[in-house]
């Protein structure tokens, strides 16, 4: 979710995604094309922090540390760390990483990149630099970060934070400046042309040539997987699937995501005098209340088109933090129906319902389970950018979207 907005939101935790992709046992094509659902707003690796843009992002720069598909940390830029007290991070930057021209990269970049975070406001990835104090360069292989308290998750942090060339800018947005495996070819609305980063440190890439098809639903990644035009589609409804699944030498690869879809509240203000307001019914904790008890969490899993199971918390299992004793709130449509009329709505509470692209699905049928507590609720979707622009605005009482814990 946009960073700057989560202090003004309560989530409710509907469910936990898993991530599904098909691909041809063996390349049909030349190059390697991908078709995903993102829409890419800016190339910018630090100003939306959203899974679509990190995913691009993560193709053309690279961070101090990386994360494996474990969730562990490895060496990225920095071949080596060390903490020799709890405010102090050494690290030791690799010998041979370039940006695009050539130029080396050395600590005053490292240096650079954590105060651009740290003095632009509009850049949301700035909430992973906010614990560190100060950082400098000890020499051109050598910076030295203090953060303002003991932090055992600052590599997990820096690893979602891309290195840019000192005095970068504005142009970022359309023309990256990174050290990562590829370097940018050509970006349009709906794809994206990458080309190998031939000087690139780690394991060269075994695709010279990558495009990625912007914002194909699961039907039409499908669609593109079994006909041949991509080698890999992200296909995660049941539907998609089953039709990329039975196509001869299609390998579908199913793992569990980090992704938790919800349901949230714009809770600014707090509970309201007399704990009803009719215009931001949602202030109400008792309203709020019904809404988790009006759901029933595995009739809504066995539904959906997607591959899903229910959530109980805002983080799912294999991140740190998980409490598998969490049990959730119970299924109670009575119990939902009186805590609505406690607040105010014994006649019920009319409401929208706010979703991004791609998820009017889910929503509309939320919106059904939702409606023998007496919610009577109408499920609207809107183009990536309005949605966030929106929730940055607050202007969303009700909305549905996913959070994804991309650190681990």
């Amino acid at each position: 979710y946009p960073a700057g907005t989560m202090h003004r939101i309560r989530a409710t935790v509907m469910l936990l995604a898993a991530a599904v992709s098909c691909r041809p046992s063996a390349p049909r094509v030349p190059e390697l094309v991908l078709s995903v659902p993102h829409d890419v707003e800016t190339l910018d690796p630090h100003a939306r922090d959203r899974t679509a843009d990190a995913v691009v992002a993560a193709h053309l720069y690279d961070g101090l540390v990386a994360l494996d598909r474990e969730m562990g940390v490895r060496p990225a830029l920095a071949e080596s760390w060390s903490s020799p007290d709890d405010l102090t991070w050494v690290f030791t930057l690799r010998d041979g990483p370039s940006f695009p021209g050539g130029r080396p990269v050395v600590a005053d970049d490292v240096v650079a990149t954590l105060e651009r975070l740290k003095s632009r406001a509009d850049l949301e990835f700035g909430l992973y630099a906010a614990g560190i104090e100060s950082a400098r360069a000890r020499d051109a292989r050598t910076v030295v970060l203090r953060t303002k308290s003991p932090s055992a998750i600052l590599l997990n942090k820096l690893a979602s934070i891309a290195i840019v060339p000192r005095g970068a800018g504005s142009s970022l947005a359309t023309r990256p400046e990174g050290t990562g495996p590829y370097r940018l070819a050509a970006f349009g609305a709906r794809v994206l042309r990458l080309v190998r980063n031939e000087t690139w440190w780690g394991p060269k890439p075994a695709a010279r040539d990558v495009t990625i098809l912007l914002g194909r639903s699961a039907a039409e990644a499908a669609e593109d997987v079994a006909s041949g035009r991509s080698s890999v589609g992200q296909c995660s409804t049941r539907a998609a699937a089953a039709i990329a699944g039975r196509q001869p030498g299609v390998t579908l690869v199913r793992r569990a995501g980090l992704g938790v879809k919800y349901l949230g509240f714009d809770v600014a203000g707090g509970e309201p005098p007399g704990g009803c307001d009719p215009a931001r019914p949602f202030r109400s904790r008792l309203v709020r209340e019904a809404v988790s008890r009006a759901i029933d969490r595995s009739a809504l899993v066995e539904s959906l088109p997607v591959f899903a199971r229910p959530a109980t918390r805002l983080i799912p299992a294999g991140v740190f933090g998980h409490d598998p004793r969490e049990k959730g709130a119970s299924f109670d449509v009575a119990g939902a129906r009186e805590l609505l009329s406690r607040a105010g709505f014994r006649s019920g509470l009319d409401a929208t319902l706010d979703t991004r692209r791609g998820g009017l699905p889910m929503a509309s049928r939320i919106a059904e389970l939702l409606a023998p507590a007496g919610f009577r609720v109408r499920a609207v979707e809107h183009p990536e950018a309005e949605f966030f622009d929106r929730a940055r605005k607050g202007e969303l009482g009700f909305f549905f979207s996913a959070f994804v814990c991309a650190s681990g």
